[in-house]
């Protein structure tokens, strides 16, 4: 479910931002480690669902 999103952000993060490939990289493992925290608690939401309102449950 996140692959084409994740997809389109490092392009983002190359194309637009400029970010060396560790940054790049450092920004994807993050994305990783939400997508892991949903899914082991099962909050399946895709990055769509995600808001201001849903900070209480990622930290």
């Amino acid at each position: 479910m996140w692959e084409s999103y994740k997809n389109g952000y490092k392009a983002y993060l190359q194309l637009e931002k400029s970010l060396s490939e560790n940054s790049v990289e450092a920004y994807l493992r993050d994305i990783d480690k939400l997508t892991f925290y949903l899914q082991e608690n099962v909050l399946q939401k895709s990055p769509g669902d995600l808001g201001p309102e849903n900070a209480a449950i990622i930290h």
